[in-house]
């Protein structure tokens, strides 16, 4: 049996995670800036988290929308 090289590299890569603190902002970085809030947005990845709303359009109100964004192309 082959060794995958693909999968052995990906297992050799050093640990990703680690124990350190994450950070309270604000935060004054060694520049001197103030990072205010954390602009990273993580997406939530729990299906049990997500939500779907369903909306009723007209008909005609449907079409005017989007016969007009088709016309514009």
């Amino acid at each position: 049996m082959s060794v995958n090289p693909i999968i052995n590299d990906r297992r050799n890569k050093p640990e990703r995670r680690s124990s350190e603190a994450i950070n309270q902002f604000p935060v004054i970085t060694t520049q001197g800036f103030c990072i205010r809030n954390d602009r990273r947005n993580i997406p939530e990845r729990r299906i049990s988290k997500i939500v779907v709303k369903e909306w009723q359009v007209k008909e005609s109100i449907f079409e005017a929308i989007f016969s007009a964004n088709v016309t514009n192309k």
